[in-house]
């Protein structure tokens, strides 16, 4: 049996830890009944925090007979990262977490609960509503432009495709609108009928050295 104590900074990490997992389930939508994965998730944090201090004082880490000691905020670290990590892969096997159609029982994606009556809440469901939309019109623009390569398109062209569902030639050109804004990409004629996704830029070596420094002096 092996008996280590949480120092107060791994005490703290696990909370703030389980504060986040509250505040993504509720931005993500899952499911009143489906939210017992927080606890699940936390206790299994717990777990390998103890797995990452034995790990590390098996590796010599605290000398060739040194102690193992209490399990400290680098531990809890390391198990908190793994923990978001699986949850992301809990949610690959949730489709409908994953495709974005949770909901709160009664209510609209972005908002924790139903709207009833309150004609302040009910506009702000139909504005949530209207935002998702846009949101995943441009995703799927987004995707499917970096399938194609980075050659220009026709807006037409893809309005009477019906790549984008019911989505029609103004919305295809609100969503390029907002990527151009973004600095995302630009329009390759005056009419706006044609659009062109920037290149993602290549890492060079100077961007890799600099990215590994910046990673060695985090704290």
């Amino acid at each position: 049996m092996v008996e280590a104590r949480f120092t107060p900074d791994a005490v703290e990490a696990c909370i703030q830890l389980m504060r986040r997992l509250n505040e993504l389930v509720v931005c993500i939508g899952v499911p009143e009944p489906q939210r017992g994965i927080v606890k699940k998730l936390v206790q299994h944090a717990v777990k390998l925090a103890l797995l990452h201090r034995c790990f590390r004082w098996g590796a010599g880490e605290f000398g060739e007979r040194g102690p193992l000691g209490d399990i400290d905020a680098d531990d809890a670290a390391v198990a908190c990262e793994a923990t978001l990590f699986f949850l992301g892969r809990w949610l690959i096997w949730r489709p409908e977490l994953w495709g974005g159609d949770a909901a709160p029982i009664g209510g609209a994606i972005g908002l924790a609960g139903s709207p009833g009556d309150d004609p302040a809440l009910l506009f702000l469901q139909t504005t949530t509503a209207e935002a998702q939309a846009g949101i995943r019109l441009i995703e799927s623009l987004v995707r499917h432009l970096r399938s194609a390569g980075a050659k220009p398109v026709g807006l037409r062209a893809l309005s009477t495709a019906g790549l984008f569902g019911s989505a029609d030639l103004d919305e295809l050109r609100s969503a390029c609108r907002w990527l151009v804004d973004a600095a995302h990409g630009e329009w390759v004629d005056d009419q706006q009928d044609a659009f062109r996704l920037f290149e993602i830029a290549k890492p060079t070596a100077k961007n890799r050295r600099q990215g590994r420094a910046s990673k060695a002096v985090r704290t």
